[in-house]
């Protein structure tokens, strides 16, 4: 396998690690801060080999030399990123909520 073709792979990956963190957020909370993931093939202001999230008023990019040899720590990351970047009080359990994890920060938050 060439460095090219390495380096594709583990950026697949943490595309991959980035946009289901997002999703697992959006199918679990409504009524909450929308959060935005865009890779760098979406647009081309943006280097290569990265990813961002943007929140109405944060954005966080991600370079793949940076999580090269942290992958494992990549999901705690960007959850603990979007936990300090969107308002949970007052929002609501979607009905096809599958994440425990992201239910469980609405019920610590609001208290509920």
């Amino acid at each position: 396998m060439t460095d090219d073709e390495l380096r594709f792979i583990v950026f697949a990956r943490l595309e991959n690690v980035v946009s289901t963190e997002v999703v697992r957020y959006q199918v679990s909370v409504s009524v909450a801060t929308p959060v935005v993931f865009t890779p760098a093939r979406r647009d081309p202001d943006m280097a290569a080999d990265t990813v961002r999230l943007d929140t109405p008023d944060a954005r966080l990019v991600l370079v793949l030399e940076e999580w090269l040899d942290r992958e494992v720590r990549l999901q705690q990351h960007v959850r603990e990123w979007m936990l300090g970047h969107v308002q949970l009080r007052g929002a609501k359990v979607q009905d096809r909520a599958s994440d425990r994890d992201w239910v469980g920060e609405m019920i610590r938050v609001d208290g509920r």
